[in-house]
């Protein structure tokens, strides 16, 4: 532990002097590395852990989505759209109208581009019309934003902000595997609140959407801890987590955040308590 505190402050004092023009160059270190933070990035924006069997197989979303989820309706429940995603023709198509907005085939066609933000969808040409088979959630759906700087919801990305505009509960409820008690719960939350809680033992009670940085679960790379299933999925989390260190916290940061990067205090923040 002392050894790898050593290593966190050397790397921050070396990045410290190298800002000042002093110092001399160093080997990368793991938390700079550019494949882990390039990989961290690729996570974050599209890995879903798995999450399409209760996007798909439960709450049955990717039938609603490509038969009643337009691009209006999806910005207007908090979902966002990457604009750098989206080719010359369809931004043109967008600015002059020639694109429907008011078409969930428009909403499949973006799911195809990865250009909905924290949506990953699986589409597949059956009978010659790309449909969406399949849809998960990644860490970008609730902790990414966009800049707006091409219309309400649709610009570049802002990664690991919080989305305060998205309305989980009014997306869950359009599923048709919900019944009409919990859509009136889920109804009730408004934008920018969640409570995962709901989903597995029936408590209500949603809390404002944070940033991701915020609500991390930083552990070592080499073991799984209590809140990882797997230790693949864990190193991916990590990765991901190194990645939003750097994008997030500055030096000062960074070191307020290092007593908490490591898994003993992720076996505290994920232990089960009594309620």
């Amino acid at each position: 532990m002392v050894r790898i505190l050593t290593a966190i402050v050397a790397t921050l004092a070396a990045a410290c002097m190298a800002a000042c023009g002093g110092g001399s160059s160093q080997p990368e270190s793991p938390l700079t590395d550019p494949a882990v933070v390039e990989q961290g990035k690729s996570i974050f924006r599209f890995d879903t852990f798995g999450d399409e069997t209760q996007w798909t197989d439960t709450l049955r979303m990717h039938e609603v989505i490509r038969t009643a989820v337009d691009p209006t309706t999806a910005l207007s429940v908090g979902l966002k759209v990457d604009a750098e995603a989206l080719p010359a023709a369809v931004v043109q198509g967008i600015r002059d109208g020639s694109i429907d907005l008011k078409s969930p085939a428009t909403t499949v066609a973006l799911l195809k581009l990865d250009a909905v933000v924290g949506l990953k969808g699986t589409v597949e040409t059956i009978n010659g019309t790309d449909t969406l088979t399949r849809v998960g959630i990644t860490c970008a759906l609730c902790h990414s934003t966009v800049d707006d700087s091409f219309a309400h919801g649709i610009g570049k990305r802002l990664d690991g902000w919080p989305n305060r505009d998205l309305d989980p509960g009014a997306i869950i409820a359009l599923s048709p595997a919900v019944s009409a008690a919990a859509k009136r719960v889920y109804a009730s939350w408004g934008p920018g609140k969640y409570d995962p809680r709901f989903n597995q033992d029936g408590i209500n009670g949603p809390q404002v959407l944070r940033s991701s940085v915020d609500q991390r679960c930083f552990c070592s790379p080499h073991h799984a801890c209590a809140a990882c299933r797997s230790t693949a999925i864990h190193r991916r989390r990590y990765r991901t987590e190194r990645w939003l260190v750097l994008l997030r916290a500055g030096a000062h940061q960074a070191q307020r955040l290092a007593p908490g990067l490591w898994s003993d205090r992720c076996r505290r923040r994920r232990s089960p308590t009594k309620r």
